[in-house]
């Protein structure tokens, strides 16, 4: 080691340190204020996102010699990248097959919004909307409104677009598409008609004077199951776990 050489001084100043900040304080404040009121904006702005998760056990109805073989082989298949016991499982919870039944007594494939809900509008107070899917129909309620949606079948022409719900008081509502009415009805009650595109049929009940409009949009299943694709995973938890 060379003696000429002085070594380096790691140390920190502590006082110093304290002494810059506190002569910035202005910007700290600033700063600190704008990550508060830009943290409030958003959670006032971005909607609460619900998640539910599960677990699904796969077994081999085989018996023990054919288990314990078959045990070996996905040891032996998974060693080389096969496919587990589980893989054909999960594309079937994947499958359209799967999805179809459940959006279809779930009526997932029936989207309503409020066009009100804004960005600003949602800084200023924030939604209380409410969507329920039951195997009744679809229930949408907001700051003590709701009606429910029974039935909603509607022309090949108008699925996967956005349809303009407007209602007339306590009996009558529209179905506008491009600002033009497509269907009218009566509310609580079946209404069917017959029209060039197709067939309409529409149950909507209500109890209450409400005039205000929504979007509402019937998929078809192709776009609802890849709605729904887009928020729904199915994955094995562990290599050749069977869960």
């Amino acid at each position: 080691m060379n003696p000429n050489v002085t070594p380096a001084d790691d140390t920190i100043d502590l006082k110093a340190l304290l002494l810059s900040l506190l002569a910035q304080w202005k910007l700290i404040l600033l700063c600190t204020a704008l990550s508060f009121v830009m943290a409030l904006l958003y959670l006032r702005s971005v909607r609460p996102v619900y998640a539910v998760d599960a677990l699904v056990q796969v077994e081999d109805s085989k018996g023990a010699a054919s288990k314990a073989l078959l045990g070996d082989l996905n040891d032996l298949s998974g060693a080389i990248g096969g496919k587990s016991v589980a893989d054909a499982e999960i594309e079937i919870l994947r499958s359209r097959l799967v999805l179809g039944k459940v959006i279809n007594q779930l009526h997932l494939d029936i989207a309503i919004s409020d066009p009100e809900n804004t960005w600003w509008h949602n800084i200023i107070s924030p939604p209380k909307e409410r969507l329920l899917y039951t195997s009744q129909g679809v229930s949408f309620s907001e700051n003590n409104q709701y009606f429910n949606i029974l039935k909603l079948q509607v022309p090949q022409y108008y699925l996967d677009k956005n349809l303009t719900l407007k209602f007339n008081g306590r009996q009558a509502f529209t179905l506008s598409y491009q600002d033009q009415v497509i269907f009218q009805g009566q509310l609580n009650q079946l209404n069917v008609l017959a029209t060039p595109q197709g067939l309409w049929t529409v149950q909507i009940n209500h109890n209450g004077d409400l005039r205000r409009e929504f979007t509402i949009i019937k998929r078809s299943l192709p776009g609802a199951v890849k709605a729904i694709g887009d928020n729904y995973g199915v994955a094995e938890r562990g290599k050749n776990s069977g869960v």
